[in-house]
């Protein structure tokens, strides 16, 4: 759930996930299908969470909700601490300027002062009409008009550079400030301004208020590619492939930066935010963004409906659709729905929050769906794993027992059922690459590259040393013999591909690769191969701590997730609230399956307290549903 007209940097959405709990008489094959440490991982997490989740009666059954905390909108990566890092850095980048402006000012003053003085010097030679002194003196002058030249010129170029500088410094602290202040309470505001927060951040990804249907697995966050696969936040998540997101321009941008990329290239809107009204959401590909001059020569961006123009505003921003193989747009691909925390991996092979709650999304998303409380994501996790299980035991592609187990890692040199699945999923040397990406080792890993160059070009063999031997006798008996040319008799001389051949072998004797250096290669090798062992380990038990399983890994028995998202105007959030927090939702014990525990609501729908309101007759924006 979004709100609508409201983009920030902050985790203001909610995650409402929600299940049909299981008849009792299913629960013998629920309590087989889902291990029983699954289901007291998820009682613990609970405990943590019970006034998140809620009993829901309703007349088709009883339903189980929980209204979590996320961001479903794209973080800013510049931020706080960035921009107060970047300030630094200009107010030293200034300093240093000045410094070399008034170093610069000293030595000018000092050409000034030296330059009447010599040229009197030079009148006076002139006078005399003393040939050497006046060749002498017309250097110096010259020299010292030269310098004097080349010191102005300096002194001007530092002069204006420490302007440059002094006004990206005054634009610095005015982002600052502006991102230090907190953020409006009135969601029904909307500004494009200097340190909005979120939607200045141009060409960021964001999900569009639909349903995806089946769009999302359980597996791993960040694996297109080792540089992202090695990072800790690679975790389990409900992940996605491509989905049609859009990105985010604002219209001044548009007609002053990137003409090129939109002008009569018919880039599909999907939303318009606008500073003057509501927003607009298109779900086909009927309108367009069209650039024209007007009659000022001035480019300005128009929404093309059929053959209807709609001048836009500078100020406003556009969603733009971004079809696969886009060149000159970056495609969005990933939006999964994953942690924005770190986390650790305890003794025990539980994971903990590291780090604190985060407040801001920044770098946590582009376009992806956030969870910034641990506690409120392990809920989330386990819930889904479950939902995995059970549905993929009921389905007609049902991995074997074998494959329908958590990862398991070994604490010993051999791998461990967990880690061989990792290897077989993803390869070798693709797991190897992402270890040495997370330990950030580079001077290991070039060293060990380095001998290993040395001992393929010079290590020194017995075949070697014999060859080098023949070769030597061949010479020596070559020598010895004499030939006679022309009229002298001369010693005989090895041709020259022999010759040749031992040179090279004597340059590679004497760089030969020796034993400290193999001494050496094994060592760093040995360190090397132990953390990627030790990566490798990691990796699985912190997949393992949430509950991933071999067939995960595999592809098998991978149940997809559906997700809408929607968007609300300012009462229907103060409804779902409302409404959530009523006192006939009882607080959830737990219970998956009726019977399974004493569940104190009933599955009998109570009357409500007050009219569901429809969100259609609220806002176009909003996603109607059926509403138990």
């Amino acid at each position: 759930m979004r709100l609508e007209n409201s983009i920030s940097d902050e985790f203001d959405d909610a995650m409402i996930v929600f299940f049909k709990m299981l008849e009792g008489a299913k629960l013998a094959d629920f309590e087989k299908t889902v291990e029983e440490t699954l289901r007291k991982d998820l009682e613990k997490v609970l405990a943590k969470n019970k006034d998140k989740v809620k009993f829901i009666p309703c007349s088709k059954g009883l339903w189980v909700a929980a209204k979590l905390q996320i961001s479903t909108e794209p973080g800013m990566e510049v931020r706080r601490d960035r921009l107060r890092s970047a300030l630094s850095q200009q107010e030293a980048a200034i300093a240093k300027n000045g410094a070399g402006a008034d170093k610069c000012k000293e030595e000018l003053k000092a050409i000034n002062e030296q330059l009447p003085l010599a040229e009197q010097e030079l009148t006076k030679a002139k006078e005399g009409k003393d040939k050497k002194l006046i060749a002498r003196l017309t250097l110096k002058v010259g020299g010292l008009k030269e310098k004097q030249t080349r010191l102005t010129a300096r002194s001007a170029t530092l002069e204006e550079k420490g302007k440059e500088l002094e006004a990206k410094r005054v634009k610095l602290e005015a982002e600052f400030i502006a991102a230090e202040k907190p953020k409006n309470d009135d969601p029904e505001l909307f500004g494009i301004n200097e340190g909005n927060e979120g939607w200045y951040e141009e060409e960021k990804a964001i999900l569009l208020p639909r349903h995806y249907a089946d769009a999302f697995s359980f597996f791993i966050h960040k694996i297109s590619s080792v540089n992202t696969f090695a990072k800790d936040t690679s975790m389990v998540a409900l992940t996605t492939g491509y989905l049609e997101a859009s990105r985010i321009f604002s219209i001044r941008r548009v007609c002053a930066e990137r003409v090129d990329t939109f002008q009569g290239k018919n880039r599909v809107v999907r939303q318009v935010r606008s500073v003057a009204g509501k927003d607009r959401l298109f779900h086909d590909d009927s309108v367009i963004l069209e650039l024209r001059k007007n009659d000022a020569g001035v480019m300005e961006a128009y929404l093309k409906e059929n053959e209807t123009l709609t001048k836009l505003a500078p100020e406003d921003q556009v969603l733009i659709k971004v079809p696969l193989g886009d060149k000159a747009i970056q495609v969005v691909g990933g939006t999964n729905l994953h942690r924005a925390h770190n986390v650790e991996l305890q003794q025990d092979g539980t994971l903990k929050e590291a780090g604190g709650p985060q407040w801001r999304v920044d770098s946590w998303s582009d376009g992806c769906q956030v969870f910034p409380r641990f506690d409120e994501f392990n809920l989330f996790i386990r819930l889904c794993a479950i939902s995995k299980r059970w549905r993929c035991a009921s389905g007609a592609t049902r991995a074997g027992e074998k494959e329908c187990v958590v990862l398991e890692a070994s604490d010993t040199d051999e791998r461990g059922a967990g880690e061989q699945a990792l290897v077989d999923r993803f390869g070798e040397d693709f797991v190897n690459k992402a270890a040495d990406l997370n330990r950030g080792n580079s001077k290991v890993l070039n060293r060990i590259e380095e001998l290993v160059r040395r001992r393929r070009d010079f290590e020194w063999t017995d075949k070697d040393e014999s060859r080098l031997s023949e070769l030597e006798t061949a010479k020596k008996e070559a020598e010895s013999k004499k030939e006679v040319v022309g009229k002298k008799e001369v010693a005989g001389k090895l041709d020259k591909a022999s010759l040749k051949e031992m040179e090279k072998l004597n340059v590679k004797k004497a760089k030969a690769f020796t034993q400290a250096e193999a001494d050496e290669s094994q060592k760093l090798t040995a360190e090397r191969d132990a953390w990627r062992r030790a990566y490798m380990r990691d990796k699985t038990k912190r997949l393992r701590a949430d509950h991933m399983q071999v067939c995960d890994m595999a592809g098998k028995c991978r149940q997809p997730f559906s997700y809408t998202l929607v968007e609300l105007t300012v009462s229907q959030w103060s409804d779902l609230g409302a409404y959530f927090g009523q006192a006939r939702n009882k607080a959830w014990d737990g219970t998956l399956v009726i019977g399974g525990k004493k569940v104190e609501p009933t599955a009998k729908a109570e009357p409500a307290s007050a009219p569901v309101p429809n969100p259609a007759s609220e806002s176009t924006n909003a996603t109607a549903g059926a509403t138990p």
